[in-house]
């Protein structure tokens, strides 16, 4: 598990400058492997990763969120538009990520009522300030590497990597392009397509080896 809040060494604080800017493709991971890596974090920073991986929300959006944008009974996120007006819109929020979040504000709750009114933020430090997005990356690098989800030679499962899986997953279960648009908050579905479109091929090559299997000759 891994909640430390304590200070970087040199070498990690230079890696943490530029964050979710990837030096190569990012990482997709399946939903094992997203329980997984949940696993492996404390509870200060795997509510953060939830949003992420099961809201698809950006770590600045995430780390917005007040609790007057958490609605459990309409199951939605008011997310906060870090990008542009299209990005300010509402999340779905999967029972998953409900449970989380909820178990969060109770346990915040717990420490002061001034934590969970309204207005103030979902996510602070043990000291009441706004949670800081290098500690929150630098929990989830080590909570891949706990999880075996970092290989040696690869780049690190980072932040964004969560909200790209989420939108890998939708993909491969045959979710519509403008539904992941719309989850992922683009203004346009042709830049979800832009951007995800290795992942439309790589369904169709495998449709294509599901449907060789099934009939028992090259479709092509």
């Amino acid at each position: 598990m891994d909640d430390d809040n304590g200070e970087e060494n040199g070498e990690e604080i230079g890696r943490v400058e530029w964050l979710d800017q990837r030096r190569t493709e990012p990482r997709y991971l399946d939903a094992g492997q997203i329980a997984r890596l949940l696993e492996e974090l404390g509870d200060e920073f795997r509510p953060i990763a939830a949003c992420c991986a099961y809201g698809a929300m950006r770590i600045g959006e995430a780390l917005a969120l007040t609790w007057a944008d958490v609605d459990f009974a309409a199951g939605m996120i008011a997310v906060p538009g870090t990008k542009t007006a299209a990005s300010a819109q509402p999340v779905p929020m999967i029972e998953t990520l409900a449970v989380e979040l909820r178990a969060h504000r109770s346990a915040q709750a717990a420490l002061s009522f001034a934590r969970v009114k309204p207005a103030a933020l979902v996510f602070q430090t043990a000291t009441g300030m706004p949670q800081h997005r290098k500690n929150t990356l630098r929990a989830v690098w080590r909570a891949g590497d706990a999880a075996g989800l970092n290989p040696k030679g690869a780049e690190r499962v980072g932040l964004h990597d969560l909200r790209h899986s989420c939108a890998g997953l939708l993909l491969a279960a045959g979710v519509s392009m403008p539904k992941v648009a719309a989850v992922l908050r683009h203004s346009n579905p042709r830049i979800t397509a832009d951007v995800y479109a290795g992942l439309v091929e790589t369904g169709r090559a495998e449709l294509a080896v599901d449907l060789t299997a099934a009939f028992g000759r090259r479709v092509t």
